[in-house]
């Protein structure tokens, strides 16, 4: 009887086994299909395919597919295009559906914070004030499950500069901390460097939360120059 109960139990499994591996060759042909259409190809596809299998779990590949489509639009040269929306979207929605899965993934809550902000800042949603909870709470969730990874509060910075307007002076001082360090990774520096001297108001007022590098004194230089600011 003891044998019986074991070869039932070995005969289960391995049909669990089978259902589960099937499953997961469906998830990952759905989202290879998906980054297909969303104008992923060639070599590109090819590699991120790779690296979904490789995650062997449908929530850790669904949260690859979505970094990756962030990463294209936070560098997007047509980011009103309803292609650009469409990534964006699914960043949004690859992203929540991980979280759901995985609550205590600190990826998919950053990027579904990430992407939420970016997506209603482009759009002119005036949402991203009234309900900021919606990108700021995920955003913060994910920087205090991976206190040590700062892509989280770099986004958070980005997020913030966004609805700079309606933030509080206390808000502020916190954010310009947030700030200072999102300025020491290259990228971000590209990308807020514009934004922020636009909000800061001044050059001087700007350089307070720069790094002090040859690269930032270039950029303020050639704002300066532009501005023709000769002080």
């Amino acid at each position: 009887m003891t044998r019986l109960v074991g070869t039932l139990l070995i005969v289960a499994l391995a049909a669990f086994a089978v259902v589960h591996h099937r499953g997961w060759l469906a998830v990952q042909d759905d989202l290879a299909t998906q980054a297909r259409a969303l104008g992923l190809d060639g070599a590109e596809l090819a590699e991120l395919t790779v690296r979904m299998r490789r995650e062997g779990d449908p929530t850790a590949a669904r949260v690859v597919l979505a970094a990756r489509l962030f990463d294209l639009e936070i560098v997007s040269s047509e980011p009103g295009s309803p292609a650009s929306a469409e990534r964006l979207l699914a960043t949004r929605e690859l992203a929540r559906e991980a979280l759901r899965a995985e609550p205590a993934s600190w990826q998919a809550a950053m990027l579904l914070g990430a992407a939420v902000s970016l997506e209603r800042s482009r759009n002119r949603d005036p949402r991203i004030y009234s309900l900021a909870k919606d990108w700021e709470r995920p955003l913060i969730v994910a920087g205090e499950l991976a206190p040590a990874e700062r892509q989280p509060r770099r986004l958070l910075a980005a997020a913030y500069l966004e609805v700079w307007p309606a933030l509080t002076p206390e808000k502020r001082l916190k954010v310009e901390a947030l700030l200072r360090e999102a300025f020491l990774e290259p990228q971000t520096f590209e990308r807020l460097f514009a934004p922020w001297v636009e909000i800061a108001g001044s050059l001087e007022r700007a350089a307070t939360l720069l790094p002090a590098r040859p690269l930032t004194y270039q950029r303020l230089a050639a704002t300066a120059f532009a501005r023709q600011e000769w002080g």
